[in-house]
């Protein structure tokens, strides 16, 4: 079966679910899988310990799935370029969505149903696992050896026609006899961005609130908005909330600003539509402040946001809260820090302060409140 043959109607194919196809890569990624264990070895990925659990998986794909000769690389286009001040706080695109991990493995299901039957037409039996998220793999070093895109210097994988607001899955490929695919990586690769990619563009550097992208192509998760709104768990430095006030959910800032993602829409259509959509730009913090067990699921049930758990959108909306509030004093800081434990007890019943890991996040959030108001003096109290 020659490749020339087949990728047209692997374009169309994923085309019909919505998808775009990214190209053809190898699994093995030995330069990222040396890049990836020195990050890791610096510490730079936090306490997402889970990371390091996933290093054999990346170091040998068989073990996702065996004998795999070629992995082909799935997007799904989710979001555009915003205006960097606009309603706040905002939830970063992709947790607008319905879960992807569920509708992109669907589509990814029968993309898979398929290309097995076309393959077995050809005479051919292979072996197909898609993954989305569900196996530790070097998803954006595969797809930038695919040729069609590049990892940026803010660590997203960015296509040369779509941008990087693409949620990226994966269809590892065993028992494939493809002809004349010799080439199958013609560029790509993380030390072939720079020539080919961000060049000396650095707006996703300058741009970053945080620091957490100093070094081009690293990212620091110590630094990160994004790792301290969903992935941390317990109290956030105080030195990190005034950001909340613009993100209390991720953060896109660093795709924002980048001029590959200008005028993709344009070009390509809309993105995501409705029936993906499930949750509004801005971060609903009375509703969040207010919310029970039984809002939490009504409102954010089968959506990204689930991720931060329902204390730590709790924790979130206290921080924005602050972080939008203006104070003169300390004693103004007190006042708000009654009013927020006030909706607390009323969402969560008088057990709000009960020391297990969940109650101690919020009451120690709430007591670095006048903390944070003592360094960020400004002129009013807009905390009701």
């Amino acid at each position: 079966m020659e490749w020339s043959q087949l990728k047209p109607l692997v374009d169309e194919q994923l085309e019909t679910h919505g998808l775009c196809f990214l190209g053809l890569a190898k699994p093995n990624q030995p330069e990222a899988l040396a890049h990836y264990k020195k990050w890791l070895s610096e510490g730079r990925h936090a306490e997402m310990s889970y990371l390091e659990t996933g290093v054999l998986p990346r170091e040998d794909p068989s073990l996702v799935h065996p004998g795999s000769e070629f992995v082909l690389l799935v997007g799904f286009r989710y979001g555009a370029r915003e205006k960097l001040f606009g309603e706040k706080p905002r939830v970063a695109q992709y947790a607008r969505l319905k879960d992807y991990h569920r509708f992109m493995r669907k589509k990814l299901d029968a993309f898979v149903d398929w290309f097995s039957t076309t393959a077995e037409l050809k005479g051919q039996q292979i072996s197909c696992r898609p993954t989305v998220d569900s196996a530790p793999v070097l998803e954006r070093a595969m797809a930038a050896s695919a040729g069609a895109g590049f990892v940026g210097k803010n660590t997203c994988y960015i296509h040369h026609s779509y941008g990087s607001f693409l949620l990226l899955a994966e269809v590892f490929v065993s028992g494939l006899n493809l002809k004349k695919i010799e080439n199958l990586n013609p560029s790509g690769g993380e030390s072939d961005s720079a020539v080919k990619g961000c060049g000396s563009c650095r707006r996703c550097q300058v741009h970053c609130p945080t620091g957490a992208l100093d070094e081009d192509y690293r990212i620091d998760a110590r630094k990160c908005l994004a790792y301290w709104s969903i992935e941390h768990r317990g109290p956030v430095p105080v030195e990190f909330w005034k950001h909340f006030a613009t993100f209390a959910f991720g953060c896109d800032i660093c795709q924002n600003v980048c001029p590959k993602n200008r005028g993709v829409d344009e070009r390509y259509g809309l993105p995501a539509t409705s029936e993906y959509i499930k949750v509004g730009s801005t971060f609903e913090l009375d509703k969040v402040l207010a919310m029970d067990q039984k809002g939490y699921v009504e409102m954010f049930g089968g959506t990204p946001l689930t991720r931060a758990k329902f204390v730590g959108l709790k924790r979130n909306a206290i921080i924005a809260s602050v972080a939008l509030a203006s104070s003169p004093s300390v004693a103004s800081a007190e006042a708000a820090v009654q009013r927020l434990q006030e909706k607390w007890k009323e969402a969560y019943g008088e057990q709000w302060a009960r020391e297990d890991d969940s109650k101690e996040t919020i009451a120690k959030t709430l007591k670095a409140i006048p903390e944070y108001l003592s360094q960020h003096r400004v002129d009013r109290l807009k905390i009701q």
